[in-house]
């Protein structure tokens, strides 16, 4: 584990376990048990490491979480002990952090849901502000073309998983009591989702989509399942733009459609007909 500070030697390290879990998912086939738990262990340890932080190091640890939370399936019990030490640590990392803090977050919450997999299932949301912060201000700085497209994606990812993660878990949110908590949280998602209508409402017509759109859509209709009055008004005049989407991209917006009074009456119709 005293390896672990050394930038010079963490660095080569995670890029062998980064080759394992690369050779591995191209031949199907998970890693032993030992490598697993090998792997695990070394990557957690890396992320948490405070003498790594903001190096590309520390990135590629956190990147490499994020992955072996995806890999992980539903049935999976891993927990990693840390993870809202880590994800604290990723918020500490700075710019050189910032778009492997956004995969970690989406990984972790899609995952593991709004407690991080902290045992009594309660949502952690010290934690989930500032991740929103960041979440909804890189999407900002992204639309405005301050912040690479990667980042972009990242944000737009974490923000879709997010969103969902509230919808599920609504009822247990309400019950906490923590309804200042809450209302900051859905504060941050209300002005995401609103910067993503007016990206949208500024788009201009001509010329093939930026490869955003599908991301952004994908927000959108994250919103528009679990609430789809609050933005209906928006929703209905982006609707413009994201029929601009391939078929395959533009169906997750399908249910939300028609959920629309008189959808048949929108821009969608003509979209609905090729799907």
């Amino acid at each position: 584990e005293p390896l672990v500070c050394v930038a010079s030697v963490a660095e080569p390290a995670l890029a062998l376990v980064q080759e394992l879990l690369a050779v591995a998912s191209h031949d199907g086939a998970a890693p032993t048990l030992g490598q697993g738990l090998a792997s695990r262990s070394f990557v957690l340890a890396a992320c948490l490491k405070s003498e790594l932080r903001g190096t590309q190091a520390h990135a590629l640890a956190l990147g490499l979480l994020a992955e072996l939370l995806q890999g992980c399936g539903e049935e999976s019990a891993w927990r990693p002990a840390h993870l809202d030490e880590a994800l604290s640590e990723a918020l500490a990392g700075g710019r050189a952090t910032r778009q492997a803090a956004l995969h970690l977050a989406g990984a972790a919450v899609s995952r593991l849901g709004l407690s991080f997999g902290k045992p009594g299932g309660a949502a952690l949301l010290g934690r989930l502000r500032p991740l929103l912060s960041l979440m909804a201000g890189e999407l900002r700085l992204g639309l405005e073309g301050h912040a690479g497209r990667d980042t972009t994606c990242a944000a737009c990812a974490a923000l879709e998983a997010t969103i969902v993660a509230f919808g599920q878990e609504s009822a247990a949110l309400e019950e906490s009591g923590n309804l200042e908590e809450v209302s900051d949280c859905l504060r941050q998602l209300h002005r995401a989702v609103g910067d993503v209508h007016d990206w949208c409402a500024d788009l201009p017509e001509e010329g093939e989509p930026p490869m955003e759109l599908a991301l952004l859509a994908r927000v959108a209709a994250a919103w528009q399942l679990e609430d789809p009055r609050r933005f209906e008004t928006e929703f209905s005049r982006s609707l413009k733009a994201f029929c601009r989407l391939r078929p395959a991209e533009f169906a997750v917006l399908l249910p939300c459609v028609h959920e629309l009074h008189d959808w048949h009456l929108t821009p969608a119709l003509g979209k609905v007909l090729q799907i």
